[in-house]
Order: structure tokens, then C-alpha cells, then sequence
């Protein structure tokens, strides 16, 4: 413990720091408002400069950013300046202090292992379409899980990083409702995005035309993707939950219900069809952490509840029945369905056998559809740029081969363990919140290994190296936690 005669110099030295920070910041200001063709660029360039000044004297800020706005597809390829930035400043943070750069982490190992079956399927790929840029994606992921680890490494830090995840589940909520009013379309989506690369194809087309089901528009708030919005909101509730069954004061309670509230009401105005099914496999095991004897119990009746529910609600009723439409003459525009994605397991399959050791290419598996599935399964690439697997243990095959499949299953089986084990470990060591996070995080990597099966999610849905490297991170915490405790009892 530091004593009280070392504040003082400590405590200068750090408003030392923020006046070195607040005069350079004042300085680009100035220069920027002469520089600037508006105001309103200066500003942005000041946010983006002022927070890179912070990171750069504070890296652990710069992780709790990113962890804050893991949720938001952000545009002009900002997230990858950032991550890089914060990456590169905890780096000479490390260096600096003397601490171990690459600590001993079996999931690290095996996300290191993954980023170089990522790198082989890229040395001879069976075409070149974006490749670097899906290498480099996929890297920035596994880097993430390296930040966690050598930055967030006691308990504070790590319910930090929750909190703060819980935060961004609830700026996105209430941006999903400011949409569902006004309909706006996000800057950085897949339908912006769609807008501007085929504009002659849209011609005449709005956001709202395309991002619409049958008249109903579907919210993304700022996550990019209709599809993904829901599946933030079912890996965040876990936490929610757990968090608000250990609650003494009501009033905490009741907050954490209304959050709770905000995500469903986010979810099913995304209209997606495939979440609902991982979602409830979410709810089924938060509820049989929380309490399995009440749960079942009441499971017949809330699954009674739901089905009324939505037999009721008309949009959600005939989407429902779309989703289970499994017939052979589906039209090439509803790629979503479970039809689509039936069909297109023996393809995949096809194509991994052709390439069973290094796949076809990292980002390349939509490039390598067989000649026999356009029109049928995929518009013609010549027309439409063709959609990847709906199914990411299928896209990891072709892509990646069977090499990167294996690394990528067994990254998954052995994080699961982990946090079961942790999860008991650390209630017998008598921190019930971080085994709550724990359990937490078990049921939202469930969740999303589900989800995997209906969607890409490994390069472009983040969450899923959060969990990892959240996961890495209570390893650390727990076997320095476990060596306290035997050091203590040698002792006494």
C-alpha cells in the first residue's frame, strides 16, 4: 500500500499531466477553428485528437473506450484507428512499466493459434477479393483479446469493462427507439452501405425501402445490421439479470428490469427471426442459474404467454411463419430463411471437402460459391455481390479449412469450461460478483455459439472476442486470487 506521504507528489504529477493535455488540446482547437472549413468538422477533429491525447497518457482509457463502443459499427474505418491507437499505447505502457507482454493464457494461446491458420488460409487463397482486409479484421479481434488480457487484470477492471458494456447495451436501446419513431438510417450500416456502392441498382430507393419487412422498419440503432442489434441485446441481458437478482434495494431492481425491458423491446423491433430461438436458449439458462426450481415452474406458463403474444402481433406472426417456410422454390432475395440455409450446409460441405487443410481464403467463401447454386441459392456475382455462409462453423470450413474449424471449436469448448470452473471457483473463494460474471459470461458465449449456427459473426460481431478476452482476464484474476490464498495458509 502506498504511503500517505507519496500522494501529494502523485497527486501533482498527474494535474500536471491533465494541464499539459488541456493546453495542447486548447492549441489544436485553436488551429483547427482557422483550419476547419466548419465548426462542426473542428469539433470532431478536437473530440478525435483530445481522446487520442488521453489514450495516449491513459491507455487503460483507451480499452475502456473500446470496450464501450465494441457495439457500434462505426464509419471511416474510426474503430480500427482507435483499437490500433490503444493497442500501440498499452504496448509502450507494458514496455515501460517492465510487465509481460504475451502473459501464459490458454485461450490466448489458442486465439494466437487461430490468427495463424487465419494468416495460412491468406497465403494461397482461391481469389484475392478484400483478403487483407479480412486478415487484418480478424487480427484487430484477436488483439482484443490480448488488450484485455495485460490491461484489465484485477476484478475492479474487469466489473468496469461489464458496467460498461451494459451502459453502451443501453445508449443502444434507446437509439433503437428514437429510430423506430424517425426511421433514420445509420451512417456506417449495411444498408448505407448499400445505398452508396449500388446506387444505379437502388436507383430511387430510400433507406426506409430497404430496411423495411412488409412495411415495418426495422431497427439496427448503430450496431450496422438489423440481424445483429438482438444479439447484442441477448449477450448484455445475462449480465443484467444476474446483476439484479443479488440486488437487496428495490429500486436497483427495478432499474435493471427496465433495462431489461429496453433490450426485448430492441430485439423484436429488429425483426429478426433467427435471434428469438438464441435468445430464449439465453433466458433458459439465466433462468436455471438464477433459480431452476421457480423457472421451471413457470417456463409452461411464460412459453404459453409468448405464443399468444405473437400469434397476435401480425408483423411478427407472418414473420415467424416465413422463417419456417422450408420450401425448395424460395426466390434468391429472401437469403435469411431456414430453406436458404438447409440448402446450403451440403455446399458448404462440398466446398470444405475440396479444400479440406487451408480453405479458400479468409473473407473468400462468398467468392466461392459453385457455378450450380447462382440463381438458385445466390444471385449471379457478376449482378450482386453473393452473401457469405449463414452459419459460421460452415464459413470457418470453407475458409479456413478444417485446420482453423478445429482451432476455432476448441477455443470455444475450452472458454466454456473455463468459466464454469470459474464460476465455482471463484463462490468457494467467497466473490459471488465475479462468479455471477462468470456464469454471465458462460451463458452469453452459449448464447452465441447458437448463434453462429444462423450467422457470420467471427470477423464482424466483436462480442465475441470480448467474452474471450473477458474470460482470459478472470483466469488471470482467479489463479493470482488462488496463489494469494495458498501463500496465506502456508503462512499461517
Amino acid at each position: 500500500m502506498k504511503s500517505m506521504s507519496s500522494l501529494p507528489s502523485e497527486f501533482y504529477a498527474l494535474i500536471h499531466r491533465i494541464g499539459l493535455v488541456a493546453i495542447a488540446t486548447l492549441g489544436i482547437w485553436v488551429a483547427l477553428l482557422f483550419a476547419a472549413p466548419n465548426p462542426l468538422y473542428a469539433l470532431c477533429y478536437l473530440l478525435a485528437i483530445t481522446g487520442g491525447l488521453v489514450i495516449v497518457v491513459y491507455p487503460r482509457a483507451g480499452v475502456y473506450l473500446v470496450v464501450f463502443l465494441l457495439i457500434v459499427q462505426l464509419p471511416f474505418g474510426a474503430f480500427r484507428y482507435l483499437g490500433l491507437l490503444t493497442t500501440g499505447s498499452s504496448l509502450i505502457y507494458l514496455l515501460l512499466n517492465g510487465k509481460r507482454l504475451l502473459p501464459y493464457n490458454p485461450i490466448l494461446a489458442l486465439c494466437l493459434a487461430f490468427g495463424l491458420a487465419t494468416i495460412a488460409s491468406a497465403i494461397q487463397p482461391q481469389t484475392n477479393t478484400g483478403l487483407a482486409s479480412h486478415v487484418l479484421s480478424l487480427l484487430s479481434n484477436i488483439s482484443l483479446v490480448w488488450l484485455l488480457l495485460v490491461m484489465v487484470d484485477d476484478r475492479k477492471k474487469i466489473l468496469n469493462c461489464v458496467y460498461l458494456m451494459i451502459a453502451a447495451g443501453v445508449v443502444t436501446g434507446l437509439i433503437a427507439l428514437v429510430q423506430w419513431k424517425t426511421h433514420f438510417v445509420w451512417i456506417a450500416s449495411t444498408t448505407a452501405d448499400a445505398l452508396r456502392v449500388n446506387a444505379v441498382t437502388y436507383r430511387g430507393k430510400t433507406g426506409f425501402d430497404l430496411q423495411q419487412w412488409r412495411g415495418e422498419f426495422r431497427v439496427d440503432s448503430i450496431v450496422g445490421t438489423p440481424d445483429y442489434l438482438p444479439l447484442y441485446m441477448q449477450t448484455i441481458a445475462p449480465f443484467v439479470a444476474l446483476i439484479m437478482v443479488r440486488q437487496k434495494r428495490w429500486s436497483v431492481r427495478l432499474g435493471m428490469l427496465a433495462i431489461l425491458a429496453l433490450f426485448a423491446v430492441a430485439h423484436l423491433l429488429s425483426y429478426t427471426r433467427g435471434a428469438l430461438l438464441t435468445t430464449a436458449l439465453v433466458v433458459v439458462c439465466t433462468g436455471l442459474v438464477i433459480d431452476h426450481r421457480r423457472f421451471l415452474a413457470l417456463l409452461p406458463i411464460a412459453g404459453i404467454a409468448l405464443v399468444i403474444t405473437f400469434a397476435s402481433w401480425t408483423p411478427w406472426r407472418e414473420r415467424l411463419a416465413t422463417m419456417f417456410d422450408l420450401k425448395s422454390n424460395e426466390s434468391t432475395e429472401t437469403v435469411n430463411t431456414g430453406a436458404w440455409r438447409l440448402r446450403a450446409i451440403p455446399v458448404g460441405i462440398e466446398i470444405i471437402a475440396a479444400h479440406p487443410v487451408f480453405g479458400v481464403g479468409i473473407g473468400q467463401g462468398r467468392w466461392n460459391w459453385p457455378e450450380s447454386t447462382y440463381g438458385s441459392l445466390i444471385p449471379d456475382p457478376k449482378d450482386v455481390e453473393p452473401p457469405p455462409f449463414h452459419n459460421d462453423y460452415l464459413g470457418i470450413g470453407v475458409e479456413m479449412g478444417l485446420v482453423g474449424l478445429a482451432i476455432f471449436v476448441t477455443l470455444l469448448a475450452k472458454s466454456a469450461l473455463s468459466l464454469f470452473q470459474l464460476a465455482v471457483a471463484f463462490r468457494e473463494h467467497g466473490d459471488d460478483e465475479l462468479a455471477l460474471v462468470s456464469a454471465a459470461l458462460l451463458i452469453a458465449l452459449i448464447g452465441l455459439a447458437a448463434s453462429m449456427m444462423l450467422y457470420p459473426l467471427v470477423v464482424s460481431f466483436r462480442y465475441v472476442w470480448l467474452i474471450f478476452g473477458l474470460s482470459g482476464a478472470l483466469m488471470q484474476v482467479e489463479r493470482r486470487s488462488s496463489s494469494t490464498a495458498i501463500i496465506k495458509e502456508n503462512a499461517l
